[in-house]
């Protein structure tokens, strides 16, 4: 869905700024609906974009599709995992970097 939300308003982009990026008028008006409904679809996607994954993996999951849901599974984990460092200016060890 992303894809298509970036292929349709290049047309009107282009003929803005073909026309020198217009301020007020028809291209101007156009130019500014195109904007606004590309950002309102972007933040419904951003938005949606958890219940989307979950919903895929319940598919998969319904479907008994094991290793694709495990490898999803796996995916998301490593996105989710946060990495720190262990050693910090030469000092290592939870408690010697917190006393730093």
């Amino acid at each position: 869905m992303l894809k298509r939300l970036t292929q349709k308003p290049a047309m009107p982009s282009l003929l803005w700024q073909c026309n020198s990026k217009p301020r007020f008028g028809p291209l101007c008006d156009l130019m500014k609906r195109t904007r606004a409904r590309f950002k309102q679809r972007l933040r419904f996607c951003k938005s949606n974009d958890d219940r989307v994954r979950a919903d895929a993996l319940a598919n998969k999951l319904l479907k008994r599709d094991d290793i694709s849901f495990w490898k999803d599974v796996s995916k998301m984990n490593r996105i989710n995992s946060n990495v720190l460092a262990s050693t910090i200016s030469g000092i290592s060890g939870e408690c010697n970097i917190t006393n730093m």
